[in-house]
């Protein structure tokens, strides 16, 4: 997952997410866009439990 603060226009340039919120929530890979979370106000990072399954498997 990425956390986009700018996008780039029609013209080429680099421009920031004003009217879209201050950040969006990316992920990589998913065509439709129904990932998408625009206007991300906070981020709460957690740490997971190690996964049970051997590395070979992700």
């Amino acid at each position: 997952m990425l956390v986009a603060f700018e996008k780039k226009a029609s013209d080429g340039t680099v421009v920031p997410l004003i009217d879209e919120g201050f950040a969006r929530l990316v992920v990589p890979g998913d065509k439709a866009g129904g990932r998408y979370i625009s206007n991300v106000r906070n981020i709460l990072i957690l740490s997971a439990p190690a996964s049970p399954l051997k590395p070979k498997f992700f």
